[in-house]
Parts: structure tokens; C-alpha cells; sequence
């Protein structure tokens, strides 16, 4: 079996809704380290800075992290159309 075409589409909804989990775990990392990061200041406006960043983080960065998880698997899926017309698509060798 050989795989010739890949709906473009498909790619970019499964490859964006895998970078947006990767998005929403880098996010909580990065509101754990300013939480932290912020305790350890002293009361000043950067700590107020921290804790809104950490909080904002949880929430863009899945956002930012699935849409360009979306662009970058539409854009694979089609250089990969294009390349397998060419070359020839992925062959899946069943034993």
C-alpha cells in the first residue's frame, strides 16, 4: 500500500490540536516557574507582572502553539502532495 495523497486539512486539525496540548503544557510550566519567580520577589509591580503573565500564558499560549501547529501541518500536507507526485508517496509495508 502506498500512501499518494494526504487531505490537508486533516493534517492541519490533528497536528494543531496536538501542538496545542504541547501549548497549554508549556503554558502551565511557564505560569509555574512566574508563580514561583514571583513569591520569591518582594510586593512590587513586577511580581503583579509575573502573575499576569502566568495566567496569560495558560490560556495564549495553546491558542498560539494550535495555530501554528495548523499552518505548519497544512503547509507539510501540501509539500508532501506535491513531493509524492513527483517521488512517489510513503510505502506502508504490511507483514
Amino acid at each position: 500500500m502506498e500512501i499518494k495523497k494526504i487531505d490537508v486539512m486533516s493534517v492541519g486539525k490533528l497536528s494543531g490540536f496536538i501542538y496545542a496540548v504541547v501549548g497549554l503544557l508549556s503554558g502551565v510550566l511557564i505560569s509555574l516557574f512566574s508563580f514561583s519567580l514571583g513569591s520569591m520577589l518582594s510586593q512590587s509591580s513586577s511580581n503583579n507582572f509575573l502573575s499576569s503573565f502566568g495566567i496569560a500564558s495558560i490560556v495564549v499560549f495553546p491558542i498560539l502553539y494550535g495555530l501554528m501547529g495548523f499552518v505548519g501541518g497544512v503547509i507539510g500536507a501540501v509539500i508532501y502532495n506535491l513531493a509524492a507526485r513527483f517521488v512517489g508517496g510513503i510505502k506502508i509495508i504490511t507483514q
